[in-house]
C-alpha cells in the first residue's frame, strides 16, 4: 500500500495492478505517520469492498477499494506477501507475550517460558468487541487503533489479557487466511450461439469476453469483481474493446 497526496493505492499480493484506496478517517493520519519518506511502500491487511472510482487522481485506476476494517499496516517491511498463514492472535511488548485463540482454547506464551493452554468457557462477540473467558482469566479485544510500542506498525484492534490476576496489554490481529479461491473462468453459451466467458483473476480484476457465432470480432470488457455477503459474485465492467 502507498498512502500519499496524489497516490493512494493498494496493490494485491502477486499482482501488477493497483486499486485506489480509501481509508477510514481515523486511520488516515496515523498511517501517514508510519512512513519516513513520501510514497513509501507499506504492507497492509485490510477488509472492505470495491466500487467505481471518482474523478481526480483515482480515475486512472480500475476501481477504488474502500477500507471498512484494518487488520494491520506496517512500514517496517513491505515484502510480507509470502508469510505463512497465522491464526487469530493477541500480542504485546514489555514484556513480550503472545496469545492465539479460537472457540476451543487460548494458548498463551511469554518469552523463555513454556506455553500455557486454557480451555474456553465462553466466547462473546459483537461489532466492536470480542471477549474470551477461561478458568484463569479472560482475553478482551476491542476494535480501535493500536500502535506497536516497538515498531512502525498499526493494528485495528487492541487487546487485554488476564492470567491468574496479572494483566497484559497489547494489540490484536485476525488470521491472514486469504479469501475463498473463487477465481477462474466461467463460460455460458446463449441461444443465438454467443459465448460469454467471465474470467476472475486472483487480484480481483475481471474480463468478460463475448464470442459470436457469426464470426464477428470478439468484444472484451474489463473491470473488477468481488464476492458478496449473500454468496454471489459481482463483476463490474469499466472498459471494453473489440478484438479480431
Amino acid at each position: 500500500m502507498i498512502w500519499g497526496h496524489e497516490v493512494r493505492t493498494l496493490q494485491p499480493c502477486g499482482s501488477e495492478n493497483a486499486f485506489w484506496v480509501q481509508l477510514p478517517e481515523a486511520f488516515k493520519q496515523p498511517v501517514s505517520n508510519l512512513t519516513s519518506e513520501p510514497y513509501q511502500p507499506m504492507y497492509a491487511e485490510v477488509f472492505g469492498y470495491l466500487e467505481p472510482t471518482a474523478a481526480g487522481f483515482a480515475e486512472q485506476y480500475p476501481a477504488q477499494f474502500v477500507v471498512t476494517e484494518v487488520n494491520m499496516v506496517t512500514a517496517e517491511n513491505p515484502n510480507r506477501c509470502e508469510q505463512p498463514t497465522r491464526p487469530d492472535r493477541a500480542f504485546g511488548n514489555e514484556p513480550f507475550w503472545n496469545a492465539t485463540y479460537n472457540e476451543q482454547k487460548v494458548t498463551f506464551t511469554q518469552m523463555s517460558q513454556e506455553a500455557q493452554e486454557f480451555t474456553v468457557k465462553e466466547l462473546e462477540q459483537d461489532l466492536t468487541q470480542t471477549r474470551v473467558d477461561y478458568n484463569s482469566g479472560s482475553l478482551t479485544i476491542d476494535k480501535q487503533i493500536c500502535r506497536d510500542s516497538m515498531g512502525d506498525s498499526l493494528y485495528g484492534a487492541s487487546s487485554s489479557l488476564e492470567v491468574n490476576g496479572k494483566t497484559f496489554k497489547g494489540c490484536s490481529t485476525l488470521s491472514n487466511q486469504a479469501d475463498q479461491e473463487l477465481y477462474g473462468s466461467y463460460a455460458q453459451t446463449q441461444d443465438d450461439g454467443t459465448t460469454i466467458t467471465l474470467t476472475l483473476k486472483p487480484d480481483h480484476i475481471s474480463e468478460t469476453r463475448y464470442s459470436y457465432a457469426d464470426g464477428s470480432n470478439d468484444v472484451t470488457e474489463n473491470g473488477y469483481w468481488q464476492s458478496l455477503t449473500n454468496g454471489k459474485i459481482e463483476a463490474t465492467n469499466v472498459s471494453y474493446q473489440a478484438k479480431s
